[in-house]
């Protein structure tokens, strides 16, 4: 699927609050590197108390703007994605930028290595390499297997572990749905690697033993939820 503009192949979910010149600088570079930004929309989720955000826009890439109350991110995520129409799903932040040019040709040739329509791809963050998805890519179908794109409860970080450790057990059970594309990079510029100014929003982001419990808590239903994909895609659910 290429080219008309009338058909969506990727839905870039992003969950904001106080940057709108960081997700500008997202934008653009989105812009800048996608061979085929037509059929790219994102999906926003800003507070409804954050009015500068709000006026956040870009005249060449499809927005869709959610406004609601203050939530957590999984709550925003999943916001999105029940808002979001493409097929290959994608959780980036504002404080991502695309480096690698046609990124989106090659994630969506990556994808076609799987079979059923089941996949996680992730690039070069160049702080945590292969070892974290931090903007991970996924099939709408792996997705809704995992009742939407992530749990609710989580206030910040440990939602790309939680992503990754369904994927994880799936190659334990000998189904390899994972790729990691080292030469494509969608660089993380987070402070803690020197690469952005310690502001508000990453203070509300902070490490807490909260997601870390939740993360632990959650691992019968990743159990669950990897069991129920081995079962489809070795043939035990056509749908």
């Amino acid at each position: 699927m290429t080219g008309n503009g009338n058909v969506i192949d990727y839905s870039i979910l992003l969950a904001t609050r106080g940057r709108p010149s960081q997700v500008e600088r997202l934008f653009q570079s989105i812009l800048d590197t996608a061979d085929h930004p037509e059929v790219i929309e994102i999906i926003l989720y800003m507070d409804d108390d954050d009015h500068e955000s709000h006026t956040i826009n870009h005249p060449s890439l499809k927005l869709k703007k959610l406004i609601g109350p203050k939530i957590s991110m999984g709550g925003m995520h999943r916001r999105c994605y029940e808002a979001s129409s493409g097929n290959l799903i994608m959780i980036v932040g504002d404080d991502n930028v695309f480096r690698t040019r046609s990124w989106d040709t090659r994630v969506k040739e990556e994808f076609k290595r799987f079979p059923d329509d089941i996949g996680l791809v992730y690039c070069n963050d160049l702080i945590q390499g292969m070892n974290m998805c931090t903007a991970p890519f996924l099939t709408r179908k792996a997705c809704d297997f995992m009742d939407s794109i992530c749990p609710d409860d989580y206030t910040g970080e440990f939602i790309d572990t939680h992503i990754l450790d369904v994927f994880t057990k799936l190659k334990y059970w000998g189904y390899i749905r994972i790729a990691y594309l080292d030469d494509i990079v969608i660089e993380h510029l987070h402070y803690v690697a020197g690469k952005a100014a310690y502001d508000e929003t990453y203070a509300n982001k902070a490490p807490t033993n909260e997601n870390r419990n939740l993360f632990f808590r959650l691992d019968p239903d990743r159990v669950a939820t990897a069991r129920k994909i081995v079962h489809y895609i070795s043939g035990g659910t056509k749908s």
